[in-house]
């Protein structure tokens, strides 16, 4: 297995809870043939496995079940909330004992992300040094914590404990119906628990459901929070309705194009930009070159329109789209011009890598085909040899991407973006940046 986590029990004399005590033994995290709980002592002791008790490790697996494998990051600083933090972080479960400095969040569907850092345990005297980042398919991570939390529970009951708050949970857990438990991911996706009220969201999520397609509410699911669900679903269902009024787009040139396979989202959205830019013959250092993807695709009239209802920069929510065959209906919520132009890229790329026909959205999400999405109209409308043509020693201040972006009509976000990932250096610019 890509992942398991399991722990060999040692009886140990009553010391510190119940539960805890009951469980404690070896316990063992392996992911793809690597020990996250490899350690080394002060005293130059080393093995793969920690002696803590398993308990609150799998009470907290089973109490943030839904969120640990379903919710991705919203924001690049989504590590720094607090909230996602206690529902992400291996360490949120240490309880005072050794365990690894490991995230486990949601890649996107059937995808869960697996990120360990070396750490220093200064209270228990030990280095856990193992550091890695694995992405793992989420049926084969949903087995591991089943297999490990059954286990601890089975432990509990041998030792003739049996109504610990882990074994409520996974009792409630494992009552939940095929429906209950589509909701329950749904839910999960937002950071949000199924086993305790959330202020009347369930009652919007069940309305919305009946008003949009399960991908859709997915999409939009992935995107949001607590604080702006409400918001976004009713972007989304404007955006829908407002989707039947627009015209249809042929993308057969673009959909007859081999579709680039690598795995990594900035990756795959560089190659089909260079792919496309490659069919339509457009120069990858021609800053018209997003003009003439547009002009091809007859979007451009489309662009010029009096649309978008969004002055917001970056909503939860960017728009919708519709692939019926070969033809693509899009509509773009957010009202400046080079904001329409970024998502009208974007939704081109969903359409084409989408493999199924049907609705979309188009979101902030942090999941690979919205990533790809970003850095497929960032290098196609604002190519990076363009943006190395426009600047000296390697060097890019905010004044000349400003610059750059209103040749390529673009936001300055997206330059800078494009830039710093390519090893141009920003003078006087130490934010991060990220394509809009």
């Amino acid at each position: 297995m890509a992942l398991r986590i399991d722990s060999e029990w040692i009886d140990i004399d009553p010391d510190v809870k119940p539960e805890f005590d009951a469980t404690f033994g070896r316990l063992g995290i392996n992911a793809n043939g690597a020990w996250l709980t490899a350690f080394e002592t002060q005293h130059g002791a080393r093995g793969d496995r920690v002696e803590v008790p398993a308990y609150p490790l799998a009470e907290w697996i089973a109490e943030n079940w839904w969120a640990l494998i379903h919710e991705p990051e919203k924001e690049q600083s989504s590590k720094h909330d607090p909230g996602f933090r206690a529902r992400h972080w291996l360490g949120a479960a240490r309880e005072g004992f050794a365990l690894p400095d490991t995230w486990i969040f949601s890649g996107g569907r059937n995808s869960v992300e697996l990120q360990s850092k070396a750490t220093l345990l200064t209270h228990a005297r030990m280095v856990l040094p193992t550091e890695m980042s694995a992405q793992l398919a989420g049926d084969e991570v949903e087995l591991a914590l089943r297999t490990f939390v059954t286990s601890v529970i089975t432990r509990l009951d041998e030792k003739g404990y049996k109504d610990t708050l882990l074994q409520q949970i996974w009792s409630v857990f494992n009552d939940l119906d095929q429906n209950e438990r589509k909701f329950a991911r749904l839910l999960g996706a937002m950071g949000l628990s199924p086993y305790s009220e959330e202020g009347g969201i369930e009652i919007i999520l069940n309305d919305f459901m009946r008003s949009a397609s399960e991908r859709v509410t997915e999409d939009l699911c992935e995107a949001s929070d607590e604080g702006d669900f409400v918001g976004a679903a009713e972007d989304t269902l404007r955006s829908l309705k407002e989707l039947d009024k627009e015209p249809e787009i042929d993308l057969s040139s673009i959909f007859s194009i081999g579709q680039p396979h690598a795995r990594k989202p900035w990756r795959l959205g560089l190659d089909a930009a260079n792919a496309v830019r490659t069919r339509l013959n457009i120069n990858p250092a021609d800053r018209e070159g997003g003009t003439r993807f547009f002009d091809h695709l007859k979007l451009s009239d489309f662009l010029n329109g009096n649309r978008g209802f969004r002055e917001a920069e970056d909503p939860v929510v960017h728009g919708s789209l519709r692939r019926n065959a070969n033809r693509l209906q899009t509509n773009l919520i957010r009202i400046r011009p080079e904001s329409r132009r970024f998502d009208a890229a974007r939704s081109c790329f969903l359409a084409w890598n989408q493999a199924a026909e049907g609705e979309r959205l188009i979101t902030k999400a942090r999941v690979p085909d919205q990533q790809a999405s970003r850095a497929f109209a960032a290098e196609l409308l604002a190519p990076i040899q363009y943006i190395r043509s426009r600047t000296s020693n390697n060097l890019l201040s905010p004044f000349r991407a400003a610059e750059i972006a209103n040749e390529l009509s673009v936001s300055q976000a997206v330059v800078t973006w494009q830039a710093s990932n390519n090893s141009i250096n920003i003078v006087g610019n130490r934010q991060q940046t990220r394509s809009n």
